[in-house]
């Protein structure tokens, strides 16, 4: 189940991304920390050089690409209903275990399984978008500050400019509109085949993210706009091993 917990983690990032271009996010230190490139129907994320996430909105897929280990693996509907079945045999299989245990570790156990799930439970159903009501310009690019709290320990403060002042057209920021609303409809699908109720809805952030802080941490800045992406974007290199999701 770790494996997902981290998916899931990740999933709760913010996303930016555009049309046929790719957008590169340098840290403090002036290092590219986030890259997001999109082409029609295919979005990629990368962090640095450790991981990159594939969606592709036209056949529902999320792959995510773990470089460093040099693996992949895929969601779809049917990883998802696949994960699911796993996850209610799992839950049968622990009730039964926890039904022959004495009735104080009994407890303690269930105190222990419960809390983990709360405790994800309180990332995807409570969420809240606030407006405080101020603008900065960040590298040239006005922008407005809305602050996006996820749960009761994650809260990321966006600076979301209208499209046109980043040189944005209407026609590819609608494609900006389409992969937030696959993302949350993503976890969504994932979240209620572990039990659990996600109210995760990246539509509330209209806009493109110039800045963003999480936790009060070292911003993500947008650096550079690029009207292109490399011709490789959306492949998965040749001598990279799919992997399977398991719950545990």
């Amino acid at each position: 189940m770790g494996r997902l917990l981290v998916i899931l983690g990740a999933l709760l990032t913010p996303l930016s991304c555009l049309a046929d271009a790719t957008l590169i996010y340098h840290n403090s230190a002036g290092q590219t920390a986030i890259r997001t490139m999109v082409q029609g129907h295919l979005m990629r994320m990368d962090e640095g050089q450790k991981s990159s996430v594939i969606y592709d909105t036209a056949s529902s897929t999320m792959t995510v690409i773990e470089h460093k280990e040099r693996r992949y693996f895929r969601f779809d509907q049917n990883t998802i209903n696949k994960l699911g079945s796993q996850v209610s045999a799992a839950q049968a299989e622990l009730k039964a275990q926890l039904a022959q245990l004495p009735p104080e570790q009994r407890a303690m156990m269930e105190n222990m399984t419960g809390g983990l799930k709360q405790s994800l439970e309180s990332n995807l159903s409570q969420t809240e978008v606030s407006n405080p009501g101020k603008t900065e310009t960040i590298n040239g690019i006005k922008c407005r500050v809305m602050v996006y709290r996820v749960g009761g320990n994650t809260e990321y403060e966006l600076c979301l400019a209208d499209p046109e002042d980043v040189g944005v057209s209407q026609t590819d920021y609608l494609a900006t509109r389409k992969a937030y609303a696959f993302a949350s409809e993503f976890i969504r699908k994932i979240a209620s085949h572990v039990g659990l109720e996600s109210n995760i809805d990246y539509s509330k952030l209209n806009g493109l993210t110039v800045r963003v802080i999480q936790n009060g941490g070292d911003p993500l800045i947008l650096n550079e706009v690029l009207d292109s992406v490399p011709a490789d974007a959306f492949s998965i290199p040749a001598d990279y091993k799919e992997d399977t999701i398991e719950y545990e």
